[in-house]
C-alpha cells in the first residue's frame, strides 16, 4: 500500500509541476505582443488543453471503480481473432497470430478496420476506446465531438471475439434510446451498451449520451485485457495539425495554386476545397456530385 501511496504522490507531483510550467508560459506569453501568424498554433495549443479539461469532467463514471487490467502479468498476446462483425468485416478469422504480424492489402481494404476491432478488443467494456476510434478516423479533437455525428459514425452492432493469454475474450457493442422515464429527455439522445467477458468475468457498461451536457457512464467496474496503443495514417491529419496549413496557404495566396495542381495532376473534376464547418473538415466541391463531400 506504501507503494501505492508513494506512486500516486509522484504523479500528483508531477501534474502540479506540468501545470505550474504552463502557467509560467502563459504569463510570459501575456506580455509579449502576438503575431497574426501564430494565431493557429496557439489555438491549437488552446483545443488540446480544452480536450484535457473536457476528458477529466466527461468521463463522469457513475459508481465505477477506476480502470484496470486483468492481469499484470501475461503468458501470451492474441493466439486467434474472429471479427462476426464490424464495420466492413463480417465473419473474419484469424488464427495463428504470433508476438509480431504483419497485415497487407490495398487502400480502403480494411487494414485499419482490423486494428481497430483489436483495439476494442483490448479495451472491453471501456467507452473511451470506443470514442478513440470514432474520434481518430473523424480526425477531430476530443472537445470538438458533435454527439449527434458521433452516434451516426457508431455501427449499429459490434461483435469481437479472440482467445488472449490462452482464455476467451469478446465484446459486443450496440446503441439504442432507452425508454426510461427518469432521464432528461430534451438533451438525451441515445445509450450506448457495451458487453464484455473475459476468462470468468462477464462486464458492462452503459453511456448515455446527451446533447449540450456531459455523457454519463454506468457500470460496475471496468477492466480491459491489457495497455493498448495503435496507430494509422488517420492519426497524422487531425484539425490541429492541418487547419494550422490551411490557413498559411491562404495568407500566402498559394491556395488557389494548391487547388489547381490537385485539379490538373489528381482529379480533373474537383472544382474547389475549403475548410467550411465549425468542426474543421475539409468540404470539396466536385463537378461530378451534385452535394459537398467531406474530404475523409
Amino acid at each position: 500500500m506504501a507503494t501505492d501511496n508513494s506512486s500516486n504522490q509522484i504523479f500528483r507531483e508531477h501534474q502540479q509541476n506540468a501545470i505550474k510550467s504552463i502557467n509560467n508560459e502563459i504569463d510570459t506569453l501575456g506580455k509579449m505582443v502576438i503575431l497574426g501568424e501564430i494565431l493557429p498554433e496557439i489555438e491549437s495549443a488552446l483545443g488540446r488543453l480544452q480536450g484535457i479539461i473536457n476528458r477529466a469532467k466527461a468521463s463522469n463514471l457513475v459508481g465505477v471503480e477506476p480502470q484496470t487490467v486483468f492481469h499484470n502479468h501475461i503468458e501470451a498476446h492474441f493466439s486467434e481473432l474472429l471479427v462476426s462483425n464490424y464495420k466492413r468485416l463480417q465473419n473474419l478469422k484469424i488464427s495463428k497470430l504470433s508476438r509480431i504480424n504483419i497485415f497487407t492489402g490495398i487502400n480502403n481494404s480494411g487494414k485499419t478496420t482490423l486494428l481497430e476491432a483489436v483495439y476494442l478488443l483490448c479495451r472491453q467494456n471501456d467507452f473511451s476506446g470506443l470514442l478513440e476510434v470514432i474520434r481518430r478516423r473523424g480526425k477531430m479533437a476530443e472537445d470538438q465531438i458533435n454527439p449527434e455525428w458521433f452516434l451516426e459514425q457508431i455501427p449499429p452492432e459490434i461483435d469481437i471475439s479472440g482467445k488472449f493469454d490462452n482464455s476467451d475474450s469478446n465484446v459486443r457493442i450496440k446503441h439504442y434510446e432507452e425508454e426510461n422515464s427518469s432521464i432528461d429527455k430534451s438533451h438525451y439522445l441515445e445509450s450506448v451498451e457495451i458487453s464484455s467477458h473475459y476468462a470468468t468475468t462477464s462486464l458492462k457498461s452503459l453511456t448515455r449520451i446527451f446533447k449540450g451536457r456531459d455523457r454519463e457512464t454506468q457500470a460496475y467496474r471496468i477492466k480491459i485485457l491489457c495497455p493498448s496503443v495503435f496507430s494509422s495514417p488517420f492519426f497524422l491529419n487531425e484539425p490541429h495539425r492541418y487547419a494550422q496549413f490551411y490557413y498559411k496557404s491562404v495568407r500566402s495566396k498559394s491556395f488557389s495554386k494548391i487547388v489547381d495542381f490537385i485539379r490538373e495532376k489528381v482529379v480533373r473534376t474537383v472544382e474547389d476545397i475549403r475548410l467550411a464547418d465549425e468542426m474543421q473538415r475539409f468540404l470539396v466541391t466536385d463537378s461530378m456530385f451534385k452535394e459537398t463531400l467531406d474530404l475523409k
